[in-house]
């Protein structure tokens, strides 16, 4: 699976958003409704299926549900109660990914290389163009010592006159 970093920092970003809910914030537009659903579907996206699996993703979609039933679409703001639901809610999501993330490994480990590189080695590990632009130095480094050979003037530096 390929996946940007910036998914993991947009992840990040929302459920700080919503650790941090206050009373009065607003639930519509890019507010804690539009966060609410970046986390829903960043843990879906990033598949921590272990954090998706547990009863707390459970009580976050249900208070995900029961504030999307209060959104009016207009001005609707977050009560104190709702607002300490969801950051509770939010840093018990929290510590559910910071636990599954020890398990995934975001950056590969590169390949070690051999104690001896070899032609078989370089043969089998690099790439054809590589190979094919070395014989197309290798020609015209030989092409040009042919054609500078015969010159006279490179004669007589090399004391073949």
């Amino acid at each position: 699976m390929s996946v940007k970093a910036s998914a993991y920092i947009k992840l990040g970003t929302a459920l700080r958003y919503l650790i941090d809910a206050r009373e009065g914030e607003l639930l519509g537009g890019k507010h804690l409704l539009a966060n609410c659903r970046s986390v829903k579907d960043l843990i879906e996206e990033l598949g921590f299926r272990a954090t998706r699996s547990q009863e707390v993703f459970a009580h976050f979609d249900h208070q995900y549900i029961h504030l999307t039933k209060l959104n009016d679409g207009g001005e609707t703001r977050i009560s104190e109660e709702d607002a300490g639901r969801l950051s509770r809610v939010s840093r018990r999501i929290r510590d559910a990914l910071l636990a599954e993330a020890t398990t995934i490994e975001v950056f590969p480990k590169a390949p070690s290389l051999p104690q001896k590189i070899t032609l078989s080695y370089l043969w089998t590990h690099v790439d054809l163009k590589v190979w094919l632009t070395l014989l197309a130095i290798l020609g015209g480094i030989f092409t040009l010592g042919v054609r500078l050979g015969s010159e006279p003037a490179v004669l007589n530096l090399l004391g073949f006159s």
